[in-house]
Parts: C-alpha cells; sequence; structure tokens
C-alpha cells in the first residue's frame, strides 16, 4: 500500500509568506478586542494565583498564610514577565499582559512555519500555520496563565533538534538543555519533554550516524543524553538563583513532590494501571476525533526507527533535506506524545485519589502543545495519498466521542477547547444557561460530510482542511456563548469587588476577611477584583458565619449576600452580590491631613465616616463608619486643601431612593456634574474643570423621607486627584 509518506521535497525553510503576517495581525486584533470586551479573568481561580502571587512575590509567605486556600505556583519566570507588564502602570499589567500573552501566541505561527517548512512542502506548512492561528486553544491567550510561554517553548524545541543534519550535535544539546531548563521553569509539565529529548538523543544516533557499529553509536546517544540531562539540571539551578535568589533551590516543587511519592508506591501503580491507562487512552480518543489523519501519518512515518526497518534501509541522499528533518521531528514527537500522555495520566490518576472533581478528568492544557503538529501531519499527508481508510477511523472517533466519550470523561472545555464544539445540555457535569445548539450539529454534519469526500473522492486535503476549519468554528462559537455567559455571572462580583476596594482604598493587608462558600469559584473572581492580602475563610455551604470565626484584628469582613452573618455591633452595606461589615475597632479611622497648598501630587483621602472634625461636613448626618448620609437639598464638605484644576473626583455612594433621586449633581465651586445613581453601594468618577480655587466639595439632590428623617445619598469613601 502506498502511504504517500515519502516525497514532498522542495525548496527548503523560506521565508514567511506575507498571508501569514496579515493573517497574525488579523488574529491580534481579534484577540485584542475579546480581551476588551471581556477585560477580567476567565479562568479565575488559576489567573488569580498565577498573577497574585507574582504581584505579592515579596510577601508570598503571608498571601499563603492568609489564603491557605490558594493553588502555590512553583514559576520563576512568572515574576519577571509580570514586571514586565507592570512596568508602565501597575493598574493596567492585567491587561497588558493578555495582549502580550496574544501577541506570543501570533508569533507561535511563525516559529511553526519554520519548523513544518523543514518537514513537508511549503504549501502545507503555510496551511498549518494559519490553522494554528485559529485553533479553539488560542483561547489560554487572552488569560494570565503561562501556556503560551509554555507551548511556545516546546515549539522551540523542537526547532533545536531540526537546526541540524544528520546526527544531533554538541552544540545542540547544550542549546536544546537552555530551552528545556527555561520550559522547566515556566512550567514543571516540561520534565516530560526533557525525558523525550534523553530518548531522542539515544534513538537518533542509532539511526542517524554513519559509521562504527550500532553499539558504538547507541553508546554515543547515551553519552550526550547524560550530557544533555546534566546540562539541564544545572541550568535549572543557575536559572533558578538567578531568577529568585532568595529561594528554594529544590528541582521538584513541593506541590508535585506529594504526587511523585505516591507514584513510587509499586501497588499503587499496580492498582491504577487500569485507570492511567484508561486517561491515555481518553487523550488519544480525543486527538482522533480532529487529526486522526495526523496521528496516524506519525505512526507510519516512525516505520523509518524501527530496528529492522533501518538495517536495510540506506542513507539519506543529500537532497532528502526534508525527509530527515520530518523523520527527526517525527521520533522526537513520539517520544514528546508517550512522555507527556503519560505524566498527564498519572498526575490526574495521583490527583483523583484525594478529589472526586479530578476524577475522569482529561487535562489536555498539558498536551495542547502536540496538537499543531498532528495538524500539520494531517494536512500533510491529507495532500499526498493518504489512505482512505482514516476517513472510517476519523469518523468513527466522531461519532463514538459524542455518544460515549464526553460521558465517560468529565471533559471541561477550558481543559480541552478544542472540544467546545461537542458540548451540548446533556452534559451532566457541565453546562451553562445559553448552551448553543449549533455547534454540535454543525461539527456531526461536517465529520459526515468531510470523512465521506475523504473517502470516496481525490480531494482528501480540501475535504480535510474543511472539516478541521468547520470544527474550529463550531469550537469558537460555543466558546463565544460560555465566555459572555461567564462573563455575566461574574460581572455583578468584580463590580462588588472593585467597589469594596474603593471603599476600603489601599487597607493594611491581614485587617480583612473574605468569607465564602466557594473559594474556587466566584470568591477567586472577588478575590482578583479586590487586589489585596486579606485573611480568606471557606465555610460549608449553608454555614453561618460568627464572631468566634473571625480572626484577631480583623476591622471589616466580606460575604456574600446569602451568608449568615452573626456580628450584631458591625456596620453593614449592602452591594450587589456581597455585604460589607465594618467591625467596631473600624468605625474611627484618621481624617485627612489639615490644609496644606495642595499641589496635586498626591491625592485627597476624605474619610466621610470620620467622628474627627464634624464641622467639615454641612448637611449630612454624623458619620456611621462607612459614611454618612446627606440631609439637606444641598450637602458640604469641606476640604483640607484648596482645589483647582482639571482633577477628577471619585466617591463610593448610593441614594435612598433610585425612583426619586436618580442622579446627584456634584460640584467644586463652580464647577458640577451630573452623576447618575444606583441603590447599590459602587464607585463613581467624575472629572471636573475647577477655575477658582476652592475648598467646597457639594453634593446636591432630593431627598426621601426615612421615619420623619430626611436622606439624600450616601457618601463613603472620597478621592481627589489631580488630571494631568
Amino acid at each position: 500500500m502506498d502511504t504517500g509518506i515519502d516525497g514532498g521535497r522542495g525548496e527548503h525553510a523560506g521565508n514567511a509568506p506575507r498571508v501569514l503576517w496579515i493573517a497574525m495581525l488579523v488574529v491580534f486584533f481579534l484577540m485584542a478586542i475579546r480581551i476588551a470586551s471581556i477585560n477580567s479573568p476567565v479562568m479565575g481561580s488559576d489567573e488569580y494565583a498565577y498573577f497574585h502571587a507574582a504581584k505579592y512575590e515579596a510577601t508570598g509567605d503571608r498571601l499563603y498564610a492568609l489564603d491557605p486556600y490558594l493553588q502555590r505556583v512553583d514559576n520563576k519566570v512568572y515574576p519577571w514577565l509580570y514586571r514586565a507588564w507592570a512596568s508602565g502602570s501597575v493598574e493596567h499589567a492585567a491587561t497588558v499582559g493578555r495582549l502580550f500573552n496574544s501577541l506570543l501566541y501570533c508569533l507561535g505561527a511563525l516559529l511553526l512555519f519554520g519548523v513544518f517548512r523543514r518537514c513537508m512542502d511549503r504549501r502545507s506548512a503555510l496551511l498549518s500555520a494559519l490553522l494554528y492561528l485559529a485553533m479553539p486553544f488560542s483561547f489560554y491567550a487572552t488569560t494570565l496563565l503561562p501556556e503560551v510561554e509554555f507551548q511556545l517553548s516546546i515549539y522551540l524545541l523542537a526547532l533545536v533538534w531540526l537546526a541540524e543534519r544528520g546526527a544531533s550535535s554538541w552544540r545542540q544539546v547544550v542549546l536544546a538543555a537552555l530551552v528545556s531548563a527555561t520550559s522547566y521553569l515556566i512550567k514543571p509539565h516540561a520534565a516530560a519533554a526533557i525525558l523525550a529529548s534523553a530518548a531522542y538523543l539515544v534513538w537518533s544516533r542509532a539511526g542517524l550516524a554513519a559509521g562504527g557499529s550500532a553499539l558504538k553509536r547507541m553508546a554515543h546517544g547515551m553519552l550526550q543524553a547524560v550530557g544533555y540531562l546534566a546540562c539541564t539540571v544545572v541550568l535549572i539551578k543557575l536559572l533558578r538563583y538567578a531568577l529568585d535568589p532568595a529561594g528554594s533551590s529544590a528541582i521538584v516543587a513541593s506541590f508535585y513532590q506529594g504526587y511523585l511519592d505516591q507514584l513510587r508506591d509499586p501497588q499503587y501503580l499496580l492498582k491504577s494501571l487500569g485507570s492511567i491507562a484508561g486517561y491515555v487512552g481518553g487523550h488519544v480518543w480525543v486527538w482522533l476525533v480532529f487529526f486522526a489523519p495526523g496521528v496516524v501519518a506519525l505512526l507510519v512515518d516512525l516505520r523509518h526507527w524501527l530496528p529492522w526497518r533501518r538495517a536495510g534501509a540506506q542513507a539519506p541522499a543529500v537532497d532528502d533535506a526534508i525527509d530527515e528533518s520530518r523523520r527527526k521531528l517525527t521520533l522526537f514527537l513520539f517520544l514528546l506524545a508517550a512522555a507527556m500522555l503519560c505524566m498527564v495520566a498519572l498526575f490526574t490518576d495521583a490527583a483523583a485519589a484525594g478529589s472526586e472533581f479530578e476524577r475522569g478528568r482529561l487535562h489536555g492544557r498539558y498536551v495542547e502543545a502536540l496538537l499543531p503538529f498532528l495538524l500539520a501531519y494531517g494536512v500533510w499527508w491529507s495532500g499526498r495519498g493518504a489512505s482512505r481508510w482514516v476517513a472510517l477511523l476519523g469518523f468513527a472517533a466522531m461519532a463514538t466521542f459524542v455518544l460515549w466519550g464526553r460521558f465517560w470523561f468529565h471533559l471541561y472545555p477550558w481543559d480541552y477547547p478544542d472540544l467546545f464544539g461537542l458540548f451540548d445540555r446533556k452534559i451532566p457535569y457541565w453546562g451553562f444557561d445559553h448552551v448553543v445548539r449549533w455547534p454540535l450539529r454543525l461539527s456531526l454534519v461536517l465529520a459526515l460530510v468531510c470523512w465521506a469526500a475523504f473517502a470516496f473522492t481525490r480531494h482528501r486535503r480540501f475535504a480535510y482542511l474543511v472539516f478541521v476549519a468547520g470544527s474550529m468554528l463550531a469550537a469558537h462559537g460555543q466558546m463565544s456563548a460560555w465566555l459572555k455567559a461567564e462573563n455575566g455571572l461574574t460581572r455583578q462580583v468584580l463590580a462588588d469587588g472593585a467597589a469594596i476596594r474603593a471603599f476600603l482604598g489601599e487597607d493594611v493587608p491581614g485587617t480583612g476577611l473574605v468569607a465564602t462558600y466557594e473559594r474556587f469559584g466566584q470568591a477567586s473572581y472577588l478575590l482578583a477584583a479586590m487586589d489585596t492580602q486579606q485573611h480568606v475563610l471557606e465555610l460549608a455551604p449553608g454555614a453561618a458565619l460568627d464572631a468566634q470565626r473571625v480572626p484577631k484584628g480583623i476591622r471589616w469582613v466580606v460575604a456574600p449576600a446569602a451568608m449568615e452573618v452573626r456580628l450584631p455591633q458591625a456596620w453593614k452595606i449592602d452591594l450587589g452580590s456581597q455585604r460589607l461589615y465594618l467591625l467596631e475597632d473600624s468605625r474611627v479611622r484618621p481624617v485627612a491631613p489639615q490644609k496644606p497648598l495642595w499641589d496635586g501630587q498626591q491625592p485627597l483621602q476624605i474619610d466621610t465616616g470620620s467622628a474627627a472634625n464634624p464641622a467639615r461636613f454641612q448637611g449630612f448626618r454624623p458619620g456611621e463608619g462607612w459614611g454618612r448620609w446627606s440631609t439637606a437639598q444641598r450637602s458640604n464638605i469641606e476640604l483640607p486643601a484648596l482645589v483647582s484644576g482639571r482633577v477628577r473626583v471619585e466617591f463610593f455612594g448610593w441614594v435612598a431612593d433610585v425612583s426619586k433621586i436618580p442622579s446627584v449633581s456634584v460640584g467644586l465651586g463652580n464647577a458640577v456634574a451630573s452623576v447618575p445613581m444606583t441603590a447599590q453601594g459602587q464607585e463613581h468618577q467624575l472629572v471636573l474643570e475647577v477655575k477658582t480655587p476652592t475648598d467646597s466639595l457639594w453634593f446636591e439632590s432630593a431627598t426621601v423621607n426615612d421615619g420623619g428623617v430626611p436622606l439624600g445619598v450616601a457618601v463613603g469613601r472620597i478621592r481627589v486627584t489631580a488630571v494631568p
């Protein structure tokens, strides 16, 4: 049977064509639109753990002590990325980070094109690089996770092994060790790539090196493998020290050490052999759903490395550079896939032993770096006479997975974004209120039509391209619906977190408590928006929070509106989904300093709840810890300095009755602006042009009668800053 594997000669790697550059710009623009439209964490718990562990790296021990549920992140590269993102503005560091990851993802198309072009014809390389830009796992590029950096390190490692013809040189060994060490410091899962590279050196030396007996070539390969491993370990230690001199010098982080200890138990491995094999089979099943031609092409091309095949094979001719590079890549990818699958399966099985949530879960994002290569092999082979029976394999994989695979495994779509198009309302363990039906229908129709065309026509590459592109479209469609629903669910809690932060200001770490029923759910988004180091307490669903659970020294507590809080002496502020409780000890806070000649360098902070200097507040009720109510149509606050020029006024507030007080006029001297209000506490901002210096900040609104007491606008913390 003619497999069509051999061949594909042409010019060697060339410059990326213009169409690829244009596609990269378009995709980056679309990613930027998604980032701007969401502008919040998507994978809340993981993003919060990485970002805030980097932001508060200097006080990391305190951060984990205050929040014992926080995932421990062992990443020595990420803090340096954060510093680069925050170099221009700490406030916009998250947005810069998401844009940076999106840009890196797009640049990955150039790196992959360089790899593909060494192994196949230019058209296949270009089509594969273009389809990479549309792959659903581009979703990770719009988050703050280091997935893109890890994936690019794997692409770069593959490029290193293909850089020279023939057996790998010691120069390649050292360069690969440097890439591997960096990749390991980005994500420890790179250990699979390190093991695969060592095995590649041994196996490839026996098959590529000319002259000498097979035993000598194997011995030389083992020497290179040992040198590579030693160099990698040394570089990991050196880079770890250079990036974090005060940190631990251990190669394996404590987070993973527990899993490794468990895997050293032969009885555990023997007992878990079936489930581990099941996880490996599950990942391969998913790959066959979309990349059946690529998986088969990889396995068929591997025949060149079999011992009985090598014995009678001639050394590649001079014009066989592409075939040689592809065979080298085939061997490396096969070993990498084997190492990654075993690593992820072992990790998942060990994690499932202590967590029902992990049972049956396929962590696809740890093997996503392999998918562009499987895609490229499929595109290339389908254009060079791929066997017709592959169509039966691809359709069978899709049909059986839809019927059974989706229910046997717990496939959360953020683990395998490629599968977004196969989710519907029948999935018992995951879903959202606005699941759309067309992606699954489109995927099934494409599988039937395209695999039939693959089997019964000569246009196999075109049929496969339509199938892959349509499946990606279906996945992106369902993903967009999910992101929209997720954004709707988290918008309120993010707004509550921002309002709490605006009200409390830069509060002292460890003086607050965030209580929650779901630390890895909505609370992650709340903590990300609050952006502060405070105590975190997770209670059992339905449990009440009483004084015995509140640590000493706590000045305020945040809890869900549905949680019963037994703190009768606390002042309570109702937000949207959360409530802020101010304890007795926090009612009296320092008032703003005495009047200086304000130069705009430092903001003016007004604590409206302070009991000090009550004469500064005219037309207000006495302070209530959180702030105070206005009682007159026009209420005035005397500022501690004369203010002029262009200024921004920020205040936390709400009104007594939004139907009667839809807006409030806020002014500084003669400058005035109208501010729409709500009945829930939130932060408001306005910019005023103050032409005549003044120390009078006033609020004007109607009032409503509340038990004989007129109430207008509730004003919390106030901040006045100069606008350049």
